[in-house]
């Protein structure tokens, strides 16, 4: 690797990054992987990782159960080194009304074959005690599940290493590629070297995490 161009290099060593690097070494590409800083800090550290199914959009939907479902097929030893558990969620309704969106709610992700269960009152103080009581009930996804982001990014650039792609902490890129015309980028220009000449750079945005931060709960 140190002695051949790379196919592709990625900047930044988050999860994104981690993960572009083991899709691209696995499909035969050598990878350059280049951070600043160290791998898994920065906005991957400060992830909650929450694997959880988001409606929306019909678009957001799939997508996340996509994701889901692409974590639930890893290896073992990479949902061990993620420390990936199925924990659920809890979609909390304070009164009446949210009770009814939490209805529509499990009858669309029914439509979409994501099974759920609808907790009155009394169900959702028992999966969670510590919530405040008076709520009126909750929608529990038992197949979303939270993994530890920088130990899942650390494990995925193990991976990729094992692929054959190279990783280097400490090396900021000083300046972006700019295609000016098909197939000739200018050079990028990186800490540990003057210049390195590329033909294609993926540029990562490490993962961040959701919007709402639905309440998780054991099984």
């Amino acid at each position: 690797m140190t002695s051949r161009r790379p196919d592709a290099i990625i900047v930044g060593a988050g999860i994104v990054g981690a993960a572009c690097a083991v899709a691209l070494a696995r499909d035969g590409k050598r990878v350059l992987v280049l951070d600043a800083a160290a791998a898994a800090l920065g906005t991957t550290a400060a992830g909650m990782g929450h694997l959880v199914v988001m409606d929306d959009s019909p678009e957001q939907l799939a997508l996340t159960r996509y994701s889901t479902s692409l974590w639930a097929r890893q290896d073992e030893p990479l949902r061990v080194a993620s420390e990936l558990e199925w924990c659920g969620t809890v979609w909390v309704a304070e009164d009446g009304a949210q009770l009814e969106g939490v209805r529509a709610k499990q009858q669309l992700y029914a439509e979409h074959g994501i099974a759920t269960e609808v907790l009155d009152e009394q169900s959702l103080v028992d999966a969670e005690p510590q919530l405040r009581r008076g709520l009126a009930g909750g929608l529990l996804v038992a197949s979303d599940g939270v993994i530890y982001p920088p130990s899942a990014a650390l494990a995925l650039l193990a991976r990729a290493r094992e692929l054959g792609a190279e990783v280097r902490e400490r090396t900021a890129v000083l300046l972006g590629m700019e295609l000016r015309r098909p197939h000739r980028p200018r050079p990028v220009q990186h800490g540990s070297r003057s210049r390195s000449s590329i033909r294609t750079t993926a540029r990562s945005r490490k993962a961040s995490s959701p919007a709402r931060a639905p309440i998780k709960t054991s099984p």
